[in-house]
């Protein structure tokens, strides 16, 4: 009986540790502040056969709307008017920002270039741009935890299929397992999906197991960049309370005023 006991606490102790890691990496944003723009909406990069290779232009929009939902005082609405999400698409999608085009589409190059350059023209001096070659989940996640939007580059073998960008709403990875799942806003359609996650090795690259909105074929691909946009100067939690605080002080001490005022009079 006492060998028995001493193999099931030997086992407690091998399991208990892996058991603490599952999902210990988990973030995510407010999805429902994000755009839905659908990348076929848009007149940028139209294909012969019907569709478009739009997606980078049209998941920028979708996170500039959230932008504006999230930080109103930080962009108001500067970088998307209201109704405007197919005209704004049109515009980042042309030759002075993201210069989108068949058959390549997007690049990484000119999707993160043209993306900071219209958040400069629109909102000088506003935003913190930050951009990574083969993002792990950590990377991802301590984004989404500061409330910014996030944007990846999947990059698939199909050759008909090579690549697509997404905006992330959500992450839950368990980094001893190496598995996850990560939610995004797909401009294929402009709604929230999800995909597995997996690595072959401790900071790996991660590998996505994604399919487009309606269709159940999977395509094994990878994160293979990754890009985040927050306001500059985002006060901390204990700032705002702060502030919170001391407006509330400061209209106390004007009611106590005015209050003395007419009593004096």
């Amino acid at each position: 009986m006492a060998r028995t006991l001493q193999t099931l606490a030997l086992c407690a102790c091998i399991l208990t540790p892996s058991a603490a890691y599952a999902d210990d990496i988990k973030a995510g944003v407010d999805a429902s502040k994000m755009g839905h723009l659908d990348q076929d909406d848009l007149a940028v990069c139209k294909l012969p056969a019907g569709g478009t290779l739009a997606c980078g232009p049209a998941a920028a929009v979708n996170s500039f709307v959230y932008l504006q939902k999230r930080f109103p005082l930080a962009y108001g609405g500067l970088l998307v008017p209201d109704g405007g999400e197919i005209a704004v698409g049109n515009t980042l999608g042309a030759a002075g920002y993201m210069a989108t085009t068949p058959p390549s589409g997007t690049t990484w190059t000119n999707f993160y270039t043209g993306k900071t350059k219209y958040l400069q023209d629109k909102a000088p001096g506003v935003t913190r741009s930050t951009e990574r070659n083969r993002p792990g989940a950590d990377w991802l996640a301590s984004y989404l935890k500061k409330g910014a939007d996030v944007e990846i580059l999947l990059g698939f073998s199909d050759a008909g299929f090579a690549g697509h960008y997404v905006t992330v709403t959500k992450i839950s990875y368990d980094s001893a397992a190496r598995t996850g799942t990560l939610s995004y806003i797909d401009p294929l359609d402009g709604q929230e999906h999800s995909a597995g996650l997996s690595s072959k090795a401790t900071g790996a690259v991660v590998d996505i197991s994604y399919s487009k909105p309606g269709d159940p074929k999977i395509y094994a691909g990878q994160i293979i960049r990754g890009a985040s946009e927050l306001p500059a100067k985002v006060p901390e939690p204990e700032t705002w309370a702060m502030m919170v605080l001391g407006f509330g002080a400061i209209g106390a001490m004007i009611r106590g005023r005015r209050r003395l005022a007419i009593q004096t009079r």
